[in-house]
């Protein structure tokens, strides 16, 4: 093999490799959106309504309760759906507990996780957070269409939930 071409190759593959590693640093991760929960919406640093993602591209919602209650960040496949069917729920409980708001929390929670495997992919990933507190959730959007961050909580709003007060943002997936 002729040396100047090995010289060449080598350079090439280095570039290549400098290229490539400066394409992760700018981006190649998971794209990272930064979400204030609030009473009752949903801010989000750097982004105007609606948020548009790809279907298949890593998120990572950095996440914070800025508000006094307790909030919660869920995915879901269809909001006005979900909302009729806590709507539904809640009456249901207010005529059985009436304004015994700790019994109904307990009962409205286990209703969430029983919504969430009755209804597969209704609820697509549910996480609370208490006032003041950070996470990050991961998640990947596997197909497109239209999906929505909404808070299910009922502290403070009870019988209505925050989602009925406007906490609640549209996604859509390309």
């Amino acid at each position: 093999m002729n040396k100047s071409y090995i010289i060449v190759l080598v350079v090439a593959i280095v570039l290549a490799g400098v290229v490539l590693g400066a394409m992760f640093l700018m981006g190649g991760g998971p794209k990272v959106i930064e979400v204030e929960l609030r009473e009752f919406s949903f801010a989000v640093k750097g982004e105007s309504p609606p948020l548009r993602v790809k279907a298949g591209e890593p998120i990572i919602f950095k996440a914070v309760n800025r508000g006094v209650v307790v909030h919660e960040l869920m995915i879901v496949s269809d909001k006005d759906r979900l909302i009729n069917l806590a709507t539904q729920k809640l009456a249901e409980l207010y005529t059985q507990y009436g304004d015994d708001i700790d019994t109904v929390e307990v009962k409205f929670k286990e209703w969430h996780e029983e919504i969430h495997m009755k209804e597969h992919g209704l609820i697509l990933k549910s996480v609370e957070f208490e006032p003041g507190e950070s996470k990050e959730i991961q998640f990947t959007f596997e197909e497109p269409g239209t999906y929505w961050l909404v808070c299910m909580e009922i502290e403070a709003t009870y019988p209505q939930t925050h989602a009925d007060q406007g906490m609640f943002l549209e996604i859509i997936v390309e």
